[in-house]
């Protein structure tokens, strides 16, 4: 990813392997797409991005929610970028000592960001969210 890319306030993070990175002035939030193998309906097994955020609380425990996938390289920085841009709105609508919730981050993500992808198998996932009618998630 193209450093110049990134939104104000965010660093990418050392590569590791098929993982592009990005993390927070805050130090409280890491945006990570992993690529990721996963069976296509014509069972062979094709790569994808999955897309994730990582928040680290105050007493260095972190929870990580996973956003969705994207196909594409591409589509990957895009989806980052774009859910950087949603996480800097976030953060400038609350109060700089308090982040908003994960629930709440991960929300606004899932609305806002139309470069994610939920693939039909994991529309029911409680961690993925659900696909409205639209093809949007909720």
């Amino acid at each position: 990813m193209e450093t110049d890319a990134l939104p104000v306030g965010w660093t990418q993070t050392p590569l590791r392997g098929d993982e592009v990175a990005a993390r927070h002035e805050s130090d409280r939030i890491t945006l990570l797409a992993e690529k990721v193998r996963s069976p296509s309906l014509t069972g062979v097994s094709e790569p994808r991005w999955k897309i994730q955020l990582v928040h680290r609380l105050e007493n260095d425990y972190t929870a990580g929610r996973p956003l969705g996938y994207a196909i594409t390289d591409e589509a990957a920085e895009k989806a980052l970028v774009a859910s950087m841009e949603i996480v800097n709105d976030a953060l400038s609508e609350s109060d700089r000592e308090v982040l908003p919730s994960l629930n709440a981050i991960v929300t606004r993500i899932e609305k806002r960001n139309e470069h994610l992808h939920v693939p039909e198998e994991d529309a029911d996932s409680p961690l993925l969210g659900t696909r409205e009618s639209t093809g949007r998630r909720r």
